[in-house]
């Protein structure tokens, strides 16, 4: 099924009008860490099941979701990997959570039904990376739940963003991946962290640095 392209403009704008509608049930202002498995629950009526799901050899599946049913399942085999990972939890709330409020009923068509399991799932979130362009608008809808500017920017202001150690300050901060907060800071202009993980405050700088080394 093809997708349709929606702007990044317009994805930021979707997330925004999540955060204000949560806001507005539970009469209270958002701060951070941002409440998404009260905004997944409460404010999308999804629900949220731990149960085991069925993986191909050589994949991890962390989680997957069942449109008919409103419902999205997290691996319960792979519930170590949860506890060891901060922030990761959220984060798959937040990307299934995206795939809800920006693709809805048309993925039901999508799904499917892995060998030893009986619900049907599709979105499955894999940690060896997805692909395709709703995995890609999940993912952003994501992160500008998580990290939205009214949030991120103020949190950011005189902190070096340069010392691996503030950002996983603003990690803890944000409940968040590590990956997630280096990629909005670094689609925000504002980070760049090279191939060798060193952190530039640019990738144009990055890029400058490396044609002066002989």
């Amino acid at each position: 099924m093809k997708s349709d392209f929606i702007p990044e403009k317009k994805l930021e704008e979707i997330a925004n009008q999540t955060l204000a509608r949560h806001e507005g049930r539970c009469g209270k202002t958002i701060c951070a860490p941002v409440p998404i498995e009260r905004i997944v629950e409460d404010t999308l009526n999804l629900n949220v099941l731990w149960e085991a799901i069925p993986e191909p050899d050589g994949q991890t599946i962390l989680a997957g979701f069942d449109p008919t049913k409103r419902l999205v399942v997290i691996n319960e085999n792979r519930r170590k990997v949860f506890e060891e990972t901060a922030g990761l939890y959220n984060t798959v709330l937040g990307h299934e959570g995206g795939h809800w409020n920006l693709h809805g009923e048309k993925i039901s068509a999508e799904q499917q039904t892995l060998p030893g399991l009986e619900r049907p799932l599709c979105c499955l979130y894999k940690s060896s990376g997805m692909k395709g362009p709703k995995e890609t608008q999940a993912n952003k809808f994501m992160s500008y739940l998580l990290l939205p500017s009214s949030l991120l920017l103020p949190a950011i202001k005189d902190v070096d963003l340069l010392v691996w150690k503030n950002l996983y300050q603003l990690r803890e901060l944000f409940g968040v991946t590590i990956s997630v907060l280096t990629i909005r800071l670094q689609n925000l202009n504002l980070l760049y962290v090279s191939p060798d993980r060193e952190l530039h405050p640019s990738r144009a700088e990055f890029a400058g640095q490396r044609r002066l080394t002989p």
